[in-house]
């Protein structure tokens, strides 16, 4: 049975759900990479980092570049309580399609613990190699150029903290979805 320990917190598959080792070890690593990001000076001050965009309302967007890639962070006060926001990020996948135009579907595959879960959102629906042609299912430039649809196959990591949660992702791969032609996967 494969398990993870994250801020004193184990994380254990169940046999049926053996499948997502992958992803269950990858988040937990992409996990301790988070923590050791946010407690860094660097990442208080925004040392190294760089300041993409600032919003009139003072929300900061900074990105950085790290050994596995371009990380983002934002700084910014919510008009809700932690709780609210926390339940809504992470109850609320399913209904990200509700507002956002750029997924054609998201979806939880599995509940792998309290903590920890699989989801899968695609920007264009694949149908074998063909793509729904209603404009709702684009995402930025469908196709044009060297842009094509994006495939997020992730795990999803939290921890609640004293004053707010911490929640990771990161994709991994699974036989079961493989990527398709018409997706570049992420």
């Amino acid at each position: 049975m494969t398990s993870v320990e994250v801020l004193g917190i184990t994380d254990s598959l169940s046999s049926d759900n053996e499948k997502y080792a992958a992803g269950l070890k990858a988040v937990a690593s992409a996990f301790t990479e988070a923590l050791d990001i946010f407690n860094s000076p660097q990442f208080v001050s925004k040392e190294g980092w760089n300041k993409e965009t600032e919003s009139a309302a003072h929300d900061i967007v900074y990105s950085k570049y790290v050994d596995s890639g371009k990380l983002y962070a934002l700084r910014c006060e919510m008009p809700k309580d932690c709780e609210t926001v926390f339940k809504d990020y992470w109850d609320g996948v399913e209904k990200l399609c509700d507002w956002n135009s750029n997924l054609a579907f998201s979806k939880i595959l599995a509940k792998l613990s309290s903590h920890v879960d699989v989801c899968h959102f695609d920007s264009f629906e694949s149908r074998g190699d063909t793509f729904f042609e209603d404009a709702k299912f684009q995402y930025a430039n469908r196709d044009i150029l060297i842009v094509k649809g994006r495939d997020f196959l992730i795990t999803r990591m939290h921890r609640k903290l004293d004053k707010g949660y911490i929640t990771v992702g990161r994709s991994f791969e699974l036989a079961d979805i493989p990527e398709t032609r018409a997706n570049v996967r992420y």
